[in-house]
């Protein structure tokens, strides 16, 4: 268990509170393990992403893959916006500006993929 899981597992019944009374239960889950298709993603850093579960029956993947579509293609300007950066650092950074803006890519590569991932989902739940 990485220690973001283990943090998120400690601070579950916080969590829960914090998210409302609609909500009806958290579960942490590990990289290795599947995401449920009926789910929406908030991407949060590179090693985290919050995934809420959409009710199957009121699910409308048309509507969802429509609402997804801008929010991925934001990140992937703001990943080509953030490679600029990093190419227009120059050798007399620092290391520290150097790794911030390399965090920063990687955050914003995690949520392009997470969009990406959530479209494929979505697409699998179209009714052809």
């Amino acid at each position: 268990m990485s220690r973001l899981s283990k943090t998120a597992s400690a601070e579950h019944s916080a969590i829960k509170s914090l998210s409302g009374k609609y909500l009806s239960s958290v579960k942490v889950l590990q990289a290795s393990d599947s995401i449920p298709a009926a789910t929406g993603v908030y991407p949060v850093s590179a090693d985290i992403a919050v995934f809420l579960e959409l009710p199957e029956d009121k699910l409308d993947p048309e509507a969802e893959i429509k609402r997804t579509k801008p929010k991925m293609a934001k990140a992937a300007e703001a990943v080509k916006e953030q490679e600029k950066v990093l190419r227009g650092l120059g050798e007399k950074v620092s290391t520290e500006v150097r790794r911030k803006e390399e965090g920063e890519l990687r955050d914003l590569l995690s949520e392009q993929r997470a969009y990406e991932e959530a479209l494929a989902r979505f697409d699998g739940l179209k009714v052809t």
